[in-house]
């Protein structure tokens, strides 16, 4: 079961995401598919607040820009990686930028779900990726773990929900990637 309450008390949760991460053996992440999406413009995106896990963060560090009213591409989305709801925002990093390592609560994404969801699924069964809209430049990284990850562009890659990561932007280019949660 999944307990709306549980992911309020941060230090429960984080300390849950711990214990998975230290008892986790295997890759900390994996290329789920290759496949070029037509990703939708940001202008038909809305602009979210920064809501990450437990690293103290301003929204300077990200423009991300939720897709949460897009039903069409959540649609896709889900379809592509088996999910049968998912949340979609689009991070853009721009140079200059890190984002230290985190584990993300995905607060909202738990709180749209509906109420059997809840009763009939564990935190084990939340699934993340990110998905390159781009080609990986020179200076682009994304780390999981202690591991740092390559992508060329419709890279999906999982990774489990416990696992902290981290970004940085020591490009002159942009980054952006799509976050994804799911069920």
């Amino acid at each position: 079961m999944i307990d709306p309450d549980f992911i309020h008390s941060k230090k429960e949760y984080y300390d849950y995401c711990n214990e998975l991460f230290n008892a986790h053996r295997g890759a900390m992440h994996w290329l789920v598919k290759n496949k070029i999406l037509d990703i939708p413009n940001t202008y038909n995106a809305v602009e979210t607040e920064f809501n990450v896990g437990y690293a103290p963060l301003r929204p300077s560090y990200l423009d991300i820009f939720s897709y949460k009213d897009n039903n069409q591409f959540l649609g896709l989305i889900a379809k592509e990686l088996d999910l049968t709801y998912c949340a979609v925002s689009l991070h853009i990093q721009q140079y200059g930028k890190t984002v230290p390592p985190h584990v993300d609560r995905n607060t909202v994404f738990l709180q749209s779900l509906p109420n059997y969801v809840l009763q009939t699924k564990n935190y084990t069964d939340i699934r993340r990726f990110i998905y390159a809209v781009e080609d990986q430049e020179c200076g682009h990284f994304f780390g999981f773990g202690t591991e740092s990850v390559e992508w060329k562009k419709g890279d999906f890659i999982e990774f489990p929900f416990y696992v902290p990561h981290a970004t940085a932007n020591s490009s002159t280019i942009p980054r952006p990637l799509l976050l994804i949660v799911g069920i």
